[in-house]
């Protein structure tokens, strides 16, 4: 039987990630539109997250345990801890670059391609039982995914574009979106592979944001091409939009995923990841509403196959 809360918790998590794409892409734009650099989005939202993180750490949060974690604990732990940010970065350098090609209503769907590869990923390396209705619940959703995302020429941008760039910008879009999606699906079984260690969902969590945002910054500064400016109207336009993406990722990529490991230890990967990716359902709406982005031919179908996906994976 599913946890109610662990459902509850998932549920919300879909929410607030399908919420934070459409302020992601608010923010970067469409290439060719607005001026926007992905990586330096990632160095001042990643600086904003970690400095929030730290505060509630010092609340509510015992990183001193971590530190004190025996030799044969504290190695695998840490180890997890870098990947996973190392994960997470590579993920969002394909994410962000993937909606600045295409919208938002069509790149978050993509990246529920996880799926396919967390149900086998969770069985192997945790040993999790798959009943048979997930796999149904799986490929519903996979369909309403790819239903969702059908090509047609309504993307922001596109317009201005020939065939042939089209052409490009969408594939583009579509394959960089595949791939955040299997970095992600890495990253959350690392992540999960941390709380076995040791259970503590939010210190887990902070290891992997301060291992991004280590890793990010020091590319900025070496580099130095990527480093946030405020010398010129533009360059503060830019800033100002980098910031809110730093915000809205506070309660995405903070508190949210922090929160779905509750839903992993309540219910296990393969359900959690499956009740999650209800989130285009909610990402259809906010890219509608806030965005105005163009209602798509199939999306009453696509709803249709991932509402069905969710009820096949609470049975």
């Amino acid at each position: 039987m599913a946890s109610a809360l662990g459902i509850g918790v998932t549920l919300i998590v879909a929410t607030i990630w399908a919420l934070a794409s459409v302020v992601y892409k608010s923010a970067l734009g469409s290439a060719g539109t607005e001026i926007r650099d992905p990586l330096t989005t990632m160095g001042v939202r990643s600086a904003i997250i970690v400095g929030f993180f730290a505060f509630i750490i010092a609340i509510f949060g015992d990183f001193g345990s971590i530190l004190a974690l025996p030799s044969d604990q504290a190695l695998p732990y840490w180890l997890l801890g870098i990947a996973n940010g190392a994960l997470t970065l590579v993920g969002d350098i394909c994410y962000f670059n993937a909606l600045r090609f295409i919208d938002s209503s069509r790149v978050y769907p993509l990246i529920n391609i996880q799926i396919l590869f967390t149900y086998p990923l969770a069985y192997v390396f945790f040993g999790e039982n798959i009943p048979p209705w997930l796999w149904v619940a799986g490929i519903s959703m996979i369909t309403g995914v790819v239903l969702i995302s059908k090509k047609d020429l309504k993307d922001r941008g596109m317009e201005k574009r020939d065939a042939v760039d089209q052409h490009k910008t969408h594939l583009w879009g579509i394959v960089l979106g595949l791939w955040a999606g299997l970095l992600f699906a890495l990253q959350y079984l690392a992540l999960q592979g941390q709380n076995r260690i040791y259970n503590s969902v939010i210190e887990s969590n902070f290891t992997r944001l301060a291992s991004y945002a280590v890793m990010i910054w020091a590319f900025l500064l070496i580099t130095r091409k990527h480093l946030p400016r405020w010398s010129t109207p533009s360059d503060r336009e830019q800033t100002i939009a980098y910031i809110k993406m730093g915000l809205i990722g506070c309660a995405s990529m903070g508190i949210a995923d922090s929160i779905y490991q509750i839903g992993v230890m309540e219910n296990g990967s393969a359900l959690s990841i499956t009740l999650v990716s209800t989130s285009p359902l909610f990402n259809q709406f906010f890219a509608r509403g806030i965005l105005k982005e163009k209602f798509r031919r199939y999306f009453l179908l696509g709803v249709f196959c991932i509402v069905l996906g969710m009820i096949c994976a609470v049975l």
